[in-house]
């Protein structure tokens, strides 16, 4: 199981998945409800010849390119690798843009 790594020879739970566990407690009772996103779909733009080859975070990626996580708080981390399929001249310029569509806690899309 997922908390096979974490246990130890007695059955016990290590010291860093108590630990883990211990700030993942602080940061869910300090979190404001109001803060919490829920159903957020993350999509990441990118100039012509640059592309978000993948996404890492607590998400799954169904549709390529956009990343879904039921619920984001102020400190969700994100990575998406950028790939480019062009040689990039040292003098241009690239843009790279990260929208969130969200659901509000009463239920309004934003």
């Amino acid at each position: 199981g997922p908390l096979a790594s974490g246990v130890d020879e007695t059955g016990q739970l290590t010291k860093a998945v108590i630990e883990r566990l211990e700030n993942e407690l602080r940061l869910a009772m300090v979190t404001d409800r109001k803060t919490v996103a829920s159903e957020t779909v993350t999509k990441v733009r990118c100039s012509a010849g640059l592309r978000c080859a993948s996404y890492h975070g607590p998400g799954v990626q169904r549709t390529v390119g956009e990343l879904e996580i039921a619920a984001m708080h102020p400190f969700t981390n994100l990575l998406c690798m950028l790939k480019h399929d062009n040689a990039l001249k040292n003098d241009e310029r690239v843009y790279v843009q990260a929208a969130t569509l969200y659901s509000s806690l009463d239920g309004r899309r934003m």
